[in-house]
């Protein structure tokens, strides 16, 4: 079940929204080139079709050879994301879910909230400079201290500054390392 839904969902709903979005656009290509296509040639078009209908081999042949260019495509494009992010995925698997495990109940987090929508940790957070940014909930009904603790003892930091920022939409807090004078 969805949060906030009385009946069922529909089945679509449990797909993200980038899915969602692929599904409506693909259809409503189709339907416009299918309108277009019969409004401005309809004789034309219905001939094609009853060609393609009669004659499936050549639709074969060139489902065959776009079927192949497609797969390669996608195999390509596949690679290119996982090499793209793979150290982003390290990261987050190193220090983004174990650091989400401390602070996710003193927050009022679910343990099932994806860290990468509320962690945003550098690649370089182990340098000096570096700042780790975490959203906070918007209820704000948590203690700073011991959240500050976990994460604290979580990471191993060490003089380290936090900076609280409730205000507005979307309250997060600021941890940076402490500059040395």
């Amino acid at each position: 079940m969805l949060p906030k839904t009385e009946d069922r969902a529909c089945r679509a709903s449990y797909q993200a929204g980038w899915q969602r979005l692929a599904v409506r656009l693909t259809v409503l290509g189709t339907v416009t080139e299918t309108d277009y296509l019969a409004g401005r040639h309809l004789e034309a078009t219905l001939q094609s079709t009853r060609a393609l209908w009669e004659e499936p081999q050549g639709v074969l042949r060139a489902l065959q050879t776009g079927g192949i260019g497609a797969a390669g495509v996608a195999v390509a494009g596949g690679l290119a994301y996982g090499a793209l992010t793979r150290e982003r995925r390290e990261l987050m698997r190193g220090g983004g879910v174990p650091l989400h495990q401390a602070p996710h109940r003193p927050l009022g987090m679910s343990e099932q909230t994806d860290p990468r929508r509320y962690l945003h940790i550098p690649k370089n957070f182990s340098d000096d400079d570096a700042e780790i940014r975490i959203g906070l909930p918007a209820h704000l009904d948590f203690s700073r201290d011991v959240v500050a603790d976990r994460i604290t003892r979580k990471l191993a930091l060490e003089g380290v500054t936090f900076s609280w920022h409730a205000e507005g939409r979307t309250p997060y807090v600021r941890i940076t390392g402490e500059e040395d004078p």
